[in-house]
């Protein structure tokens, strides 16, 4: 795979602080300097969890698409993003740039500095797997930036983003072809499972790896094997029941969580993407097209929906997904991987391979899990009735989790739809239709990279 050099300046911050970089951070410390032993590896692994965050994806796609509504008490917050105003100057997509690569970084100079470090027998375990939580983290990274700043993730020689494997000063990026990102995400992995002996799930485990190479091969059209790594994942966790799905969205269960990242009290609330989380007033709330899409019957009406505070009669919905932990409001860990996911990836893989009774037969297991009874199993007669079910399925089963952008992009030409909003959701400034053809579906490369990487293309009209 080509080799990438990527130029530092040092970031020793968490993200928290680092949301309002907008390019690819660089980084000047000295190695040797920052590890000399397997403790300071340790301290420097928590950092590599510390920077990576969800968050910001979760914002994008949440806010940019159809799961929101501008809310009662927004002052200005979120209002160009909830426009659909994306240029390379806008700041929660290129947030996700800086924080993905900063993140990487930390995991690289972790890598590097490991190979002149040997660690006492009894560290031994331990030190492999530090390293497999590096490999994993930083194949994580590169695929969301692959899902989020690549046009088409099927065309495997199309232009996708730096993959960066080592640490390096001096010479500017430039951008992978999707196969190589691909192969630099599984060569990653495998690695890590090499390393790896970690069973927690605030870190990288067995089923973290085969959750994240179903996914890629999800993306870049292997079908087939993305059935099998799902399956891995699938034969050993369950679904959640009705009852441990409510707890896993309070931190009190983590039935079918897969991989989640921890969120403290000293860092932004999960809840705050859409709340002032000091008074409690939303400045975005739940759209009326997710509303309208819940049924009281699924357990997942009541995980989304704030019903006691709210009050649909006068457009008052207010999401409940992240109602707090340890009795602060709005704070709960971010579920990254589900289990309830790989089912959704499953199910649309078979329906790309025209194995429409199978798909059906895989959506409904997630329904009747979230139902707690048996449920109709639908039929579909072509590629086109499978990608709408799915599409509507993951809308309610992944809605305000980071999935909603990103699936729609990938299937807005099969169902010949973009990003509709309902009509009590938008007008004037707020668009109801980003219509499928737009090139806003595919997130531009933040203007400041753009402007000091001479090796950096930008994507198409930006």
């Amino acid at each position: 795979m080509k080799k990438l050099i990527l130029t530092f300046s040092l970031f020793f911050v968490l993200i928290s602080c680092s949301d309002n970089l907008d390019r690819l951070p660089n980084d000047s410390l000295i190695a040797e300097t920052a590890y000399q032993n397997y403790s300071d590896l340790q301290l420097g692994l928590n950092g590599v969890f510390g920077s990576y965050n969800h968050r910001n994806i979760i914002t994008f796609n949440s806010i940019f698409t159809d799961e929101c509504k501008i809310g009662a008490d927004n002052g200005g917050q979120q209002v160009n993003l909830y426009n659909q105003v994306l240029d390379p100057q806008e700041g929660t997509s290129a947030s996700i740039w800086t924080n993905h690569y900063t993140t990487i970084n930390r995991a690289n100079r972790i890598i590097e500095a490991a190979a002149s470090i040997t660690p006492s027998a009894a560290d031994r375990a331990g030190y492999d797997n530090l390293l497999a939580q590096c490999y994993a983290i930083r194949a994580l990274c590169h695929f969301d930036l692959l899902n989020h700043f690549t046009k088409d993730t099927y065309n495997l020689t199309s232009v996708a983003v730096p993959y960066v494997d080592f640490v390096n000063t001096g010479v500017n990026l430039q951008r992978n072809t999707v196969t190589e990102v691909r192969d630099g995400i599984l060569d990653d992995l495998d690695t890590a499972e090499a390393l790896l002996s970690n069973t927690n799930v605030y870190f990288v485990t067995a089923d973290f790896l085969d959750f994240l190479r179903s996914k890629i091969y999800f993306v870049t059209g292997n079908f087939p094997l993305a059935i099998s790594h799902a399956d891995n994942v699938i034969s050993s966790k369950p679904l959640a029941n009705r009852s441990e799905y409510v707890d896993l969205f309070t931190d009190s269960s983590n039935a079918e969580v897969v991989f989640k990242r921890r969120r403290i009290q000293t860092e932004n609330f999960i809840g705050g993407i859409w709340f002032f989380t000091g008074t409690g007033g939303a400045f975005m709330e739940m759209s009326n097209k997710v509303y309208n899409t819940l049924n009281p019957s699924d357990v997942r009406s009541d995980v989304l929906f704030n019903a006691v505070d709210s009050d649909p009669s006068i457009n008052l919905h207010l999401i409940n997904k992240y109602p707090g932990s340890s009795g602060f409001l709005y704070l709960n860990d971010e579920k990254v991987m589900r289990v309830s996911e790989l089912y959704l990836i499953k199910a649309e893989c078979q329906a790309r391979l025209t194995l429409y009774v199978d798909a059906a037969a895989t959506i409904k297991q997630i329904r009747d899990a979230r139902f707690g009874t048996s449920t109709v199993q639908d039929v579909y007669s072509n590629f086109a009735d499978a990608a709408t079910a799915i599409l509507a399925e993951r809308f309610v089963e992944l809605a305000y989790e980071g999935h909603r952008y990103v699936d729609v992009k990938r299937l807005r030409s099969a169902v010949n739809l973009g990003i509709v909003r309902d009509p009590a959701d938008c007008g004037g400034a707020s668009p109801c239709v980003l219509g499928v053809t737009d090139h806003r579906f595919t997130l531009p490369i933040p203007q400041s990279e753009m402007d000091t990487n001479g090796n950096m293309t930008q994507n198409d009209v930006y």
